[in-house]
């Protein structure tokens, strides 16, 4: 068998369009390796982005679940403070049918002796009396609805009970162990 030169040129030929072929592909290859690994190091920038994202918006979630509960328990408190207050004002109002009436005069009650001092007669225009007002049943009431009483055992403010109701000290000169209690009988 005759190689013939023309053969020879045709393998060459061949050979060389294979080797450019399989450089070509390499080339290639090497190409997209290099893409696969620029893609695969934008994924993991971006889950780690997100991966931050996350534990920040963890981070105000919790801020907002503390401040839902500093709110929840404000609101407790005021609620609390709210029956009271309207338990106050619904027995500030309410006399007690053995309490201190004109007629009566003196009475003891809750361990202390009960009179009263009529604006009538002792105007008291130096009493400081935030609201001062006559309330339906005749005793000298504050803006909150306390009734206002004299007493020389308890401080300027001090919040009491009478037997006509809860009672604030607005003044004093009355003997110890006396309530005076504030009228316009």
């Amino acid at each position: 068998m005759k190689i013939k030169y023309l053969d020879i040129i045709v393998f060459v030929i061949i050979i060389g369009v294979f080797c450019w072929g399989i450089s070509s592909c390499c080339n290639k290859i090497n190409v997209l390796q290099k893409q696969v690994i620029k893609q695969t190091q934008e994924i993991e920038d971006y889950i780690k982005q997100l991966e931050e994202r996350d534990q920040h918006i963890i981070e105000l979630e919790n801020i907002i679940l503390e401040k839902d509960k500093t709110i929840e328990d404000n609101s407790a408190k005021i609620k609390k403070l709210e029956t009271k207050i309207k338990k106050l004002q619904k027995t500030s109002y309410t006399t007690n049918s053995g309490g201190l009436t004109k007629a009566k005069g003196v009475i003891y009650f809750n361990g202390h002796k009960e009179t009263y001092y009529s604006q009538k007669v002792l105007p008291g225009k130096g009493l400081r009396i935030p609201g001062r007002h006559v309330a339906s049943d005749g005793t000298i009431r504050d803006e909150n609805n306390y009734i206002a009483v004299a007493s020389s055992d308890y401080p300027w403010g001090t919040i009491i009970e009478t037997s006509l109701g809860t009672g604030r000290v607005y003044d004093s000169g009355c003997a110890s162990g006396t309530v005076d209690i504030y009228t316009n009988w």
